[in-house]
C-alpha cells in the first residue's frame, strides 16, 4: 500500500491500515495506509510549501486548475455520486445535489477570476488576504 506526499509515491513506515466500510451495506470499501506522526508532519509541511507555490502563481494560472477540476468533475460525476452514496449512505438524489453544488461553485469562481482588479484587502493573518 502506498501514499503520496509532494507528488512522490511513498511506502508507509507503519504496516497497519485504516479501513472504510459502507454505512449502507457494511462492505469494506477502501483500505488506507496508516501514516506515522512523522509522515503526517511531512505531508503537512509539503502542503504548506505547495500553498506558497500556489500563491506565487498568477490568478490566470490558478484559474486553469479550477477549470481542470470543473471539467473532471463533470466528466466523472456519476462515479463521484456513487462514491458519496457508498461512503456516506446518502440517497442518490442528495449525492447528485452535492456534485451539482460543487460544479456550480467551481463555475462561479472560474468566472470570478475576471473580476479581480488587484486590490488587496488585508485579513487578520497573512493567509487571510483577499485580492479584489
Amino acid at each position: 500500500m502506498k501514499f503520496y506526499v509532494g507528488g512522490e509515491e511513498l511506502t508507509p513506515e507503519n504496516p497497519e491500515s485504516i479501513e472504510k466500510f459502507s454505512p449502507l451495506t457494511g462492505k469494506l470499501l477502501y483500505r488506507f495506509p496508516s501514516a506515522t506522526r512523522k509522515e503526517a508532519n511531512n505531508a503537512i509541511d509539503s502542503a504548506h510549501e505547495a500553498l506558497k507555490d500556489g500563491q506565487a502563481k498568477t490568478s490566470k494560472d490558478r484559474n486553469s486548475y479550477l477549470i481542470k477540476a470543473y471539467n473532471l468533475i463533470r466528466e466523472r460525476r456519476i462515479q463521484l455520486e456513487e462514491i458519496i452514496v457508498n461512503e456516506n449512505g446518502k440517497p442518490l438524489s442528495e449525492a447528485k445535489a452535492e456534485v451539482d453544488g460543487v460544479i456550480d461553485q467551481l463555475w462561479y469562481y472560474i468566472g470570478f477570476e475576471r473580476k479581480i482588479n488587484g486590490e488587496i484587502i488585508e485579513g487578520d493573518t497573512e493567509l487571510r488576504r483577499f485580492c479584489s
